[in-house]
């Protein structure tokens, strides 16, 4: 009997053999035809995860090594259809072929260069995308080359495929779905090609060896949390083709120290650049809309400029400002905000986690100082609030631990939880008006470290 019609007598468990060679016409001749006929098939996705599905059945081909038994085992694990017992699942497939090859004297290994270019040519395929993933950690593959003629890289195709270390994807791919590449955490090197246009939510989270990636010149979304955590990256040129940047899409980068932001980017997400290292960034003029907390905790910036001629938002002192709600959007340790009234707002932590920032100075008219707005400010020694603050947000000054004193103007009128934690330094607090007025300020508990002194201007 021919190898190809003994494996497939193993794998769909029958015994006429016009029935097996006869799969919705396609003649099963070889490995590679049986594959693609089978894949052809309507099939059941057993409840459970694929993968653990698939590593359940190799673990239980180890214990057989007589086809009568795999047979057995096959049964149970398959549905009966139109004379024939066909798999719950592609995984179970690839687990019968490493049965059906010890069954036909090939060895159990499942390295076949033929089968290998088979799966990686369908991991675009939503249908093969657990068994493009499970195949590549079984045989530890270390380069991918997405070849010609793929259009989209699957969501998860590749997820935590630890071994992997190159990935280059050519340009008829023009899309990678959610979570393709997630957690590869041995990947250090991607070229995109020019054909991508879409870079899918976490498509690279969590890659933290990655230091090289060429993104082509025909993608224009880098989705939610792209890049997210790739925290040995320290250089990004994000092509002029690109228009939106994702909600997180580059958080985390901690070795981030370069990014290049072309003038056509539309739209820069929440948190899409939070925690990186770069010194400077430049804001292009097409900019219309930047989220809240684009740039918080990058404790390394010193400058911020807008390009000239943007309607939305301008720089001046090495502060992102929005012209019309006169908001300070972002700052930096060498921020100076301008007392002229152009800005009576300062948004939800701009200044968190700016370690290097050691004074600031905050303008009249501003009238709340923000949840967390300058909580891990490690340097910041001196701080002057306006007569116009009428609150305070809990945990506003949350571990400053170089803040020895503060002044409190009168006009506060509410004191939130936790401001002054972990201020370790905190010795002097001052309140500029009467005991009754600050008797009257809402305050909540344990607002202030019992190590720190309140000293009130007025007496009754």
């Amino acid at each position: 009997m021919e190898m190809s019609e003994k494996l497939a007598e193993i794998v769909f468990g029958v015994e006429d053999r016009a029935d097996v060679l006869d799969v919705k016409g396609a003649e099963i001749t070889n490995l590679r035809a049986l594959v693609e006929a089978f894949a052809a098939l309507q099939y059941e996705y057993p409840e459970e995860n694929d993968v653990a599905v698939m590593d359940e059945a190799l673990e239980s081909c180890n214990e057989h090594a007589d086809p009568t038994h795999v047979l057995e085992y096959f049964k149970k694990r398959a549905i009966y259809v139109d004379g024939r017992y066909l798999h719950k699942s592609l995984g179970e497939f690839f687990a019968a072929y490493g049965f059906a090859r010890r069954a036909c004297g090939l060895g159990g290994k499942v390295k076949d260069k033929e089968l290998l270019d088979l799966v990686i040519s369908h991991c675009g395929d939503d249908s093969w995308g657990s068994i493009v993933n499970w195949f590549v950690r079984k045989t530890k593959l270390k380069t991918v080359t997405i070849p010609n003629g793929v259009k989209k890289i699957g969501g998860s195709a590749f997820f935590k495929c630890n071994s992997l270390i190159r990935v280059a994807i050519l340009d008829s791919v023009t899309s990678i779905d959610s979570c393709a590449f997630y957690g590869c955490s041995g990947l250090t090197s991607v070229t995109i090609g020019n054909g991508v246009t879409s870079i899918g939510d976490s498509a690279f989270y969590g890659c933290g060896s990655l230091t090289n990636v060429t993104i082509g010149n025909g993608v224009t979304y880098i989705e939610n949390y792209a890049f997210k955590d790739c925290d040995s990256l320290t250089k990004i040129i994000i092509p002029s083709s690109a228009r939106t940047i994702g909600d997180h899409a580059f958080e985390k980068c901690s070795s981030l120290n370069k990014v290049v932001i072309p003038n056509g980017v539309m739209s820069i997400g929440e948190f899409a650049f939070a925690g990186c290292a770069f010194l400077d960034v430049k804001i292009p003029r097409s900019v219309s809309k930047i989220g809240k907390l684009a740039f918080t905790g990058c404790s390394n910036l010193t400058s911020i400029v807008v390009e000239e001629g943007n309607r939305i938002y301008y720089s001046v002192g090495n502060c992102l400002i929005e012209t019309e709600q006169k908001a300070l959007i972002a700052g930096c340790k060498n921020s100076i905000i301008p007392n002229d009234g152009s800005v009576t707002s300062i948004g939800e932590g701009v200044f968190w986690k700016c370690r290097f920032l050691e004074s600031i100075i905050l303008p009249n008219g501003l009238t709340s100082i923000d949840f967390g707005m300058f909580a891990e400010c490690l340097s910041l020694r001196n701080i002057i609030l306006p007569d116009t603050i009428t609150s305070i947000r809990s945990l506003a000054f949350q571990n400053s631990t170089a803040l020895d004193r503060i002044t409190l103007p009168r006009s506060v009128t509410h004191i939130g939880f936790g401001v002054f934690n972990g201020c370790s330094s905190l010795k002097s607090i001052f309140y500029t008006g009467d005991a009754q007025q600050f008797k009257n300020i809402i305050k909540c508990d344990e607002w202030k470290p019992n190590s720190a002194i309140l000293y009130i201007a007025k007496e009754e």
